[in-house]
């Protein structure tokens, strides 16, 4: 059962876990929870991953793209350094304003 504030655990029973943890108590690599580690990112994911970073944080968001946490840090990381030259703003600025797939709603 995935438990997104706690860590993953089997029947509850952390001697028979089958998922391992770092130091910090982030989710190793697993292919059954992290199906997309490795494979490149997608328009939508990176649309995703910025406009949901910063609200819903690094542990939902590594399970909703199918990432280690660690993966998801950086590319936010990477994306937040990366000045687009026309603009003057940040590649992750530039995903979170891009509404492909996500259309905001005003209620006035």
């Amino acid at each position: 059962m995935l438990n997104i504030n706690n860590n993953i655990n089997i029947n509850n029973d952390k001697d028979n876990d089958i998922y391992k943890y770092d130091a910090r108590g982030r989710l190793e690599y697993h292919p059954d929870i992290h199906p997309n580690q490795g494979k490149a990112w997608t328009m939508n994911d990176l649309e995703y991953l910025c406009k949901f970073y910063e609200h819903d944080g690094v542990r939902l968001m590594a399970a909703a793209l199918g990432r280690t946490e660690p993966s998801v840090v950086y590319c936010a990381e990477s994306l937040k350094k990366k000045m687009d030259e026309k603009t003057g703003k940040s590649m992750f600025d530039l995903y979170r304003e891009m509404n492909l797939n996500y259309i905001e709603i005003r209620r006035d």
